[in-house]
């Protein structure tokens, strides 16, 4: 039983409010003060041992989809494999599930994004449906951006561990990844890449076009909880490390009710 949680409303919904030098100040706040620690990810390993013990097969219980297109989207520094376990999952409960085509999230999301946008286009035009975007960590934050950008198309987000808000805390082990990440960014597209990129992110706080749905925890060793947790998404708490996500079969059937609410059920109007 999943515990529907309301997200944190406040200033945040309003990107304008800030500066580049407010956010940065804000994301270094959130980091190094009130970052997560690393530490409860070594859960992974208990994660990964349960799923390989159990097997990727969804229950009799799990929701079955009918053909529905699903995008998957790995996180930061990952690649499609990391979401193979639950591209299975998803497959063998009825969805038709499609690889995003990144071999390692580590280019700006604005560059990446319009392949993302023609793969969307792609689906839909196969399946005849919107599309429902899953992504994990990073992955989430440019799925909300991609169902910014085509609504019309986008049925639902679904998120695990997203950064769905612009008040990014994270674990300042990973913040040390990031570094020559964004160095080598800046190196290859020149400087202007970065004011791009801050522009991008600010964006996440504007409404939502379509559903969102946020599955983060508590014990989450990279990413603060909250900034996974938006006033206009739905919230899921589970029980899992920030990596073990991508899998752990819990999430994996939470995954598949949202998929199946969000096409069997009316979808709920959203104002913008």
């Amino acid at each position: 039983m999943h515990q529907r949680l309301s997200g944190p409303q406040s200033k945040q919904e309003n990107p304008s409010n800030f500066d580049n030098a407010q956010f940065l100040l804000q994301f270094f706040k959130y980091t190094i003060l009130k970052g997560p620690h690393i530490h409860k990810e070594v859960r992974i390993v208990r994660e990964m041992a349960q799923l390989l013990k159990s097997g990727a097969a969804p229950d009799r219980e799990t929701p079955r989809g009918s053909g529905e297109g699903v995008l998957l989207i790995p996180g930061l520094a990952a690649g499609d494999y990391t979401l193979s376990f639950l591209r299975h999952y998803l497959s063998l409960a009825g969805y038709k599930t499609y690889a995003s085509g990144i071999v390692s999230n580590v280019l700006p999301a604005d560059t990446i994004l319009p392949s993302l946008e023609e793969k969307i286009d792609l689906i839909y035009a196969e399946t005849g449906k919107k599309v429902s975007i899953v992504g994990h960590s990073l992955g989430g934050a440019m799925g909300k951006l991609l169902s910014d950008r085509k609504p019309d198309k986008v049925q639902q987000v679904i998120g695990l561990g997203p950064v769905f808000n612009q008040y990014i805390g994270i674990s300042p082990s990973l913040f040390c990844i990031m570094l020559p990440i964004a160095a080598y960014d800046i190196a290859r597209f020149g400087r202007e890449i970065l004011e791009k990129e801050l522009g991008l992110f600010k964006g996440l706080s504007k409404p939502a076009k379509v559903p969102l749905s946020s599955i983060y925890s508590k014990s989450d060793g990279v990413l603060t909880f909250k900034s996974c947790m938006r006033g206009d998404s739905e919230n899921y708490e589970v029980n899992s490390t920030h990596v073990g996500m991508a899998v752990n079969k819990e999430v994996f059937k939470l995954v598949a009710e949202l998929l199946h609410k969000g096409y069997k059920a009316p979808k709920a109007r959203i104002h913008y």
